[in-house]
């Protein structure tokens, strides 16, 4: 089973997405009990038209005139990024060659500062340039057809100008680190302690996150983007995950929950 985001890369209006369901893994009933509880019974019809416009125009009859525009030109754009001296263009044998994935691992300014994936995400927005998202060492530039060539040349230009600028750290490792498992977001398996829904029925008290450890969180806790919680309700803190929330604030992410 597979959601598709139109909005993030197709030319659909935002909140549009589609649910593929193939194969024997996803149990159909459950699905279709689940949509039935979760779906709107007053769709809008808008966003059903854009949909059908997307799948339509964009995806059938004006495939070639618009998505093969779009490949060449970010393509041309990834031969570009690959000439970077210091700043790492993450590519691995199987991934999406619409996000752009750039590395700052081991990084620092010319004036000593070390970078990670939220300052580069900064310096780029100077640049009047949002990226998708912004993790420890790296940041994901995310690339869909509506990208023109204009566009496309000012991600380049500004990562090129920002690369100038910046140096290796010399005792923080080497080349090999620039792998797409080392700028992975992590996950740290937790003991559940009770359920979630059981969790939600509990009273608690907020505390700092150096006094969490060996509670249960009663909230979900999680980085935004990209969203995916880190700790659920009716989970046990350890010590370990303190560790990396604490050093998650220290880098300047907002942590949620």
């Amino acid at each position: 089973m597979v959601i598709h985001s139109l909005h993030k890369t197709l030319p659909s209006l935002t909140q549009t997405a589609l649910l593929h369901i193939n194969g024997r893994y996803a149990d159909r009933e459950r699905i279709r009990n689940y949509l039935h509880m979760l779906q709107s019974s007053s769709p809008s019809y808008i966003l059903m038209a854009s949909i059908d416009e997307c799948v339509r125009g964009g995806m059938d009859e004006c495939r070639e005139e618009i998505m093969d525009t779009y490949v060449e030109c970010l393509q041309q754009a990834r031969e570009r990024l690959k000439q970077l001296k210091n700043i790492k263009l993450i590519e691995a044998e199987h991934y999406d060659r619409s996000k752009i994935v750039l590395s700052v691992k081991n990084l620092k300014n010319t004036d000593g500062e070390v970078l990670n994936g939220k300052r580069f995400q900064e310096m780029l927005r100077s640049y009047h340039l949002e990226m998708e998202m912004a993790s420890g060492s790296y940041v994901i530039a995310m690339t869909g057809p509506g990208d023109t060539q204009e566009g496309m040349d000012r991600l380049v230009q500004a990562v090129m100008e920002i690369d100038k600028n910046i140096l290796c750290e010399e005792l923080s490792g080497n080349d090999e680190d620039h792998t797409i498992k080392n700028i992975s977001y992590e996950m740290i398996p937790l003991e559940q302690a009770y359920s979630s829904f059981e969790a939600g029925r509990m009273e608690g008290e907020s505390v700092k996150w150096n006094e969490a450890s060996g509670r249960i969180s009663l909230e979900y806790v999680y980085l935004y983007p990209p969203g995916i919680p880190m700790i659920v309700p009716g989970e046990r803190i350890t010590s370990t995950i303190v560790q990396k929330m604490v050093k998650y604030k220290e880098m300047g992410f907002s942590i949620e929950g």
